[in-house]
């Protein structure tokens, strides 16, 4: 708040300027400084003499008073803006421009506010009116007004759904009412609701809140009713002189009689039979056990992990098996509920959880719970605390258990009549560790999981030997392969770096953040350590390699000996080749159409990218972060048992720097983070932290990779708080890597290579990930390759070709990446992929179908109204190039028909651009050489505009590209060609009219040659 002129007003910031602008106004036009703000008083000229010199500085005076007091009231952060401005105008005007923008952009940004303003049963009805018709007035400004119907509905349609029988009410009227007097009504009936604190409950639950309030309104009517003696009060003008048929008294009915309710009592506590709303019984089918609970609790939503406090249950009951951290199973104990349901007990157990007591986090046991499967909520009986020497204190908005020493170990809160407590779900129970741990270690296979707690591999790692893996649709979903070929034996090195095995992946259908399409991985053979580097082109491998072997030798103090790669021409160069012969590096290079000779690195790939397969699945996390998932995979992998390795008791990470890997640090990816902001410049008031997203492992101790989505950017931090959310996990995404991508469209264009670090502290070396930030060394973990592995060659050519007869893989599908057939060595290249083209026409095929509906199907769907609009549009620009003329129908000419053709277009990220009607002709009615004479159309040649393209591209030229509307309708014909009238527009005045066409039209067999 400031004072300007002694009145008090907000300061403007980026939230308030529609209020603020008022305030200040009513400032400015107090003091008489209105008009030099609006412009409406300006300067003087100036001319010289004295009178004229006083104006001038009057006038400046003024106006500088008028821009202080605009100043004094915007908020510092906001001062940026204008600190250029000289006059009050200028800066008036410059506001303006900066809060009241009237594009485009700001129109459709406040309509859309507007549609889809909803309100929540927790917000307050008028702060949500008052943001509803500012938008309105808004609107106004920009000179868009809406129809008062209109707004009506939309403001109807904005609240809550527990507003419905009120909606229903209004809706039901023969007229809507206006905006302001639903206003009006919209408050009274909130008002209403607040006054009444009436509870909401399901249509299940509302009887037994109905009798609740007869029975208050008994007590209340009974306690009018007696006069000081005690006597009842007969007049005859009294409302009600019904008698009760259970007490014999008048006023009150049988159904809410107090004496009727204590009887009921009495006999709940001699355990006779009775059937009572109130309550249920649950009795064992041997010991005939009484254990009765309030059905109010029904009234609370059902929710796994939430308690309630029963003062009415004789033991604990919980239906979520994975709170119990000891189960045991027992004879069916059947629980008969009160509306005649009975439920089972099937075991008993112990449940342990967590709950929060203030700043504190208190441990609780619960022991000898029932499970009930069919129970709609947990049970706490107070018998049972009560009865371990713990007392129980109930208050207006919560209990406290209070144990021996005085100690408050849980606190219930109060909600809706029920005292209720929240487990929390990460320490409840072990019995899901392990499924954590495979999601923490990238759905790795429950037979390694446990082998790295059972051999000691790892620190960190806690989880029962006994527990065992469910069915995980992820790791369905995204390691599902065909049946293997045999194996057979393979030797592997004794020394590290002694054999590199080296492949390329890609391209990628979606840039990463990082903006790379492959990525190439280098394996050690000896520990099987991958490295991993991402790259915009695949002339960035060679690059990569040299930053890679520039590394790890020095990392390792000890030289690359073999490297060993496929045929891809990525790696084939002569100044690669020079360079390896240079630093005596043997080059062994698989034999055409054999991947199994490179099947390590084929094979590492597969694995890695059907764990980041995994990984996004499990997130829900877009496929833009695939870069970030193959480098997590790999980081995992690295600490992870391989076969490969002879000492299997050993990981990659363990093999290649001698000392265990910890674990204690891993997360699972893609879950919610929050990163403590550093920012020197935050203020006093500003969240210490920032919601980010988990990607990854960074190359120091400790220190996690983020994604900020509000500033799209990646970040590295080590003081990070997680929790167990994730983003967007309910839809799954198709993912998968695909390298088949025609070769026309392989080439991209290269650009500044986006390489950076990841790894762990204790490795000291780098894995190759993606950040839009900076720039890292090589990396520590690394990985390379396609999802599908091999190439289409026969056995016996997989038998025949060998290099050193040792290095044969089983692969799950004979394909390679699609290559020329012809090098220029001139020796014989890898063959195309062989794709499955009569599946992917089929496919495009269902695909076009979806886009192209039939002019019923488009007018009596969902859409109706933009397709209208598209035919609508189509056919005023073919009335605007005059392509008809209407005429009587003739005799002894041919008509052909007309077809309005209808089809959907797409944006680049897939949301529809527009609807798009084309009206064309059936050509295949004419006749020739009577409605046409000739149909050939000189084209230019695709060879010929490739040609054009290429010479554009090596001379480094511009091209430009037009698109002419209406093409076909800009040529006239010279046949006299009669059709029908287009569906949906038939002249009224004369149905049976037809159109002598002017002009060509689509679908016209002479149509490309006018």
């Amino acid at each position: 708040m400031i004072m300007a002129s002694n009145i008090a007003i907000e300061r403007l910031s980026k939230d308030n300027y529609d209020s603020w602008k008022l305030q200040i106004e009513a400032i400015l036009v107090k003091n008489d400084h209105w008009n030099f703000v609006t412009g409406a008083e300006p300067k003087p000229e100036v001319t010289g003499d004295a009178d004229n010199a006083t104006a001038v500085a009057k006038w400046i005076s003024d106006d500088q008073k008028a821009k202080a007091d605009i100043i004094l009231s915007i908020h510092p952060s906001e001062l940026s803006q204008i600190k250029n401005c000289k006059t009050s105008h200028e800066l008036w005007t410059k506001l303006q421009n900066i809060y009241e923008s009237k594009g485009p952009a700001r129109k459709a940004t406040l309509l859309k506010q507007l549609l889809f303003t909803k309100m929540t049963d927790s917000k307050n009805m008028n702060e949500h009116i008052n943001e509803f018709f500012m938008l309105v007035d808004k609107l106004k400004e920009m000179e868009i007004e809406i129809a008062n119907d209109l707004l009506t509905i939309l403001l109807l349609y904005s609240i809550p759904e527990s507003y419905e029988n009120f909606r229903i009410a209004i809706e039901s009227r023969d007229e809507l009412p206006s905006p302001e007097t639903l206003k009006i009504k919209l408050i009274e009936e909130a008002n209403a609701r607040k006054n009444k604190e009436i509870p909401t409950f399901h249509d299940s639950q509302r009887a037994l809140y109905s009798e609740k309030k007869k029975y208050e309104r008994y007590k209340q009517t009974e306690s009018r009713q007696h006069d000081a003696d005690g006597k009842r009060n007969r007049n005859n003008n009294h409302k009600f002189k019904l008698k009760c048929n259970y007490c014999g008294i008048f006023g009150h009915k049988a159904s809410i009689c107090r004496k009727k309710q204590e009887n009921k009592n009495l006999m709940l506590n001699n355990n006779k039979p009775f059937k009572n709303n109130s309550a249920m019984i649950a009795e064992t089918n041997e010991t005939k056990q009484k254990v009765i609970f309030d059905t109010v609790l029904s009234c609370v939503d059902s929710q796994r992990n939430i308690f309630c406090l029963d003062s009415g249950a004789t033991s604990h009951m919980c239906f979520n098996e994975h709170l119990f951290t000891e189960i045991n199973p027992i004879d069916d104990t059947y629980v008969k509920l009160a509306v005649d349901k009975t439920v089972k007990a099937i075991a008993k157990g112990t449940v342990t959880f967590d709950v929060l007591v203030g700043n504190q986090t208190k441990g609780i046991t619960l022991q000898n719970v029932l499970y009930i499967p069919d129970l709609k909520n947990n049970l706490i009986s107070i018998s049972k605390v009560t009865a371990n020497n713990f007392t129980v204190k109930f208050q207006r908005n919560h209990a406290s258990v209070i144990n021996c020493k005085n100690e408050t170990v849980l606190i219930a809160k109060r909600k809706k009549g029920l005292y209720y407590v929240t487990a929390i779900v990460e320490s409840v129970s072990i019995v899901k560790e392990i499924e954590q741990w495979h999601q923490k270690f990238g759905h790795l296979n429950e037979k390694d999981l446990k082998k790295l707690q059972a051999q000691n591999m790892v620190y960190g790692m806690n989880f029962k030997p006994n527990d065992t893996l469910t069915d995980c649709k992820v790791c369905i979903q995204g390691k599902q392969t065909a049946t293997p070929f045999s194996k057979e034996p393979k030797n592997r090195s004794s020394q590290l770096l002694s054999v590199i095995h080296s492949d390329l992946c890609g391209p990628m259908r979606v840039e990463s953040i990082g903006r790379s399409f492959y990525f190439a991985t280098f394996i050690d053979d000896c520990s099987r350590f991958v490295h991993v580097y991402f790259l915009r082109s695949k002339d960035e491998v060679k690059s990569a390699f040299l930053e890679f072997k520039a590394y790890i030798e020095n990392k390792l103090n000890c030289k690359i000996k073999t490297l060993r790669t496929d045929q891809g021409l990525e790696y084939v160069g002569p100044n690669f080749d020079h360079y390896l012969i240079k630093n005596g590096i043997k080059r062994e290079r698989t034999c055409a159409y054999t991947p199994q000779m490179n099947g390590i690195a084929e094979r590492e790939n597969r694995t890695l990218v059907s764990m980041a397969r995994c990984l996004l699945l499990q997130s829900g996390l877009p496929m833009k972060f695939w870069a970030e998932a193959i480098n997590c995979a790999v980081y995992i992998r690295n600490r992870c048992p391989t076969r490969g390795l002879q000492d299997e008791n050993q990981t990659p990470f363990q093999k290649l720097f001698g000392k265990k890997p910890t674990v204690k640090h891993f997360q699972t990816f893609g879950q919610k983070a929050f990163a403590l902001n550093k920012q020197p410049q935050k203020g006093k008031f500003d969240a210490r932290s920032t919601e980010c997203i988990f990607i990854g492992y960074s190359d120091e101790n400790r220190v996690y990779r983020l994604f900020d989505s509000q500033a799209n950017k990646v970040i590295t931090s080590r003081d990070v708080k997680f929790i167990n959310e994730f983003e967007n996990t309910s839809n799954y995404e198709e993912l998968f890597f695909p390298e088949i991508i025609p070769k026309e469209k392989e080439h991209l264009p290269q650009k500044d290579k986006i390489l950076s670090s990841d790894m762990d502290s204790e490795s000291k070396g780098t894995i190759q990930s993606e950040t839009l930030e900076e720039t890292h060394p090589p990396s520590n973990d690394q990985i390379t390759d396609y999802p599908y592995i091999g190439v289409g060659s026969s056995p016996k050519e997989s038998k025949d070709s060998d290099i050193n007869g040792d290095y044969t893989i089983n692969v799950d599908a004979p394909r390679a990446r699609g290559r020329p057939t012809k090098i220029f060595t001139g020796k014989p290249g890898r063959p195309r992929k062989q794709y499955n083209i009569k599946e992917k026409i089929e496919e495009a095929q269902i695909a076009l179908e979806d886009d192209i509906p039939s002019l019923k199907e488009a007018l009596n769907g969902p859409n109706s109204e933009e397709w209208l609009e598209a035919m609508q549009t189509e056919y005023n620009a073919l009335l605007k190039n005059q392509a008809w003329k209407l005429e009587k129908r003739p005799r002894d000419k041919n008509i052909i028909g007309s077809k309005w053709v209808l089809r959907t277009k797409y944006n680049a990220d897939g949301s529809i651009a527009l609807r798009k009607a084309r009206l064309v002709a059936k050509g295949f009615a004419q006749i020739p050489d009577v409605d046409y004479q000739e149909t050939f159309a000189p084209v230019a040649r695709p060879g010929s505009i490739r040609t054009v393209m290429a010479y554009c591209a090596e001379n480094n030229l511009e091209i430009f590209q037009l698109d002419f509307i209406m093409a076909y309708v800009n040529g006239d014909l010279d046949e006299e060609i009669f059709m029908e009238q287009a569906d949906h527009f038939i002249d009224h005045k004369h149905p049976d009219y037809v159109y002598k066409l002017q002009r060509s039209l689509y679908g016209l067999k002479q149509a490309g040659r006018q």
